[in-house]
């Protein structure tokens, strides 16, 4: 008879929540493409006329409703998972952005810039694998329960 392993106090996060946390990264990187590129298009030599140019530029406004989706997303995401499981996991949209404005913004990313992506990267997995309460059927107590969770 081969032995029961020891019950796991992880949690396996829904899929809603990571697809919830998939458009959060997509929708962060967008509209930071989109806020540079209002901003560039905007840019004066001073800051009170790049701040009204910024008014009047139409990705201005599509960044406010961006804005006003990623919101209600997060809304969502938050939810059904740990803040200190989800928050972490949107620093993909780091690697999204530089990827982005590289090829839309013609940035330049150095390789020392690529070395830190790399490094967010292996972050962002070390916590995907760590134990949290995402996606538990209750979160009544959840600080007892962390308590009652370490050794």
């Amino acid at each position: 008879m081969s032995p029961t392993p020891p019950p796991t106090t992880g949690h396996k996060a829904p899929l809603g929540v990571w697809l919830g946390l998939a458009f959060a990264v997509c929708i962060d990187t967008v509209v930071q493409l989109v806020w540079s590129k209002a901003a560039t298009d905007a840019s004066s030599e001073a800051t009170l006329a790049t701040l009204l140019g910024m008014f009047s530029h139409p990705l201005f406004y599509a960044m406010l409703g961006l804005y006003a989706m990623q919101f209600v997303n997060w809304m969502i995401v938050l939810s059904k998972a740990d803040l200190s499981f989800a928050q972490p996991i949107t620093a993909c949209s780091y690697v999204l952005t530089a990827a982005g404005s590289a090829y839309f913004l013609a940035d330049r990313v150095t390789p020392l810039r690529m070395a830190g992506i790399a490094l967010i990267l292996i972050g962002v997995w070390l916590i995907s694998g760590t134990t949290h309460h995402t996606g538990a059927p209750s979160m009544v107590h959840p600080v007892t329960d962390s308590l009652e969770d370490s050794p």
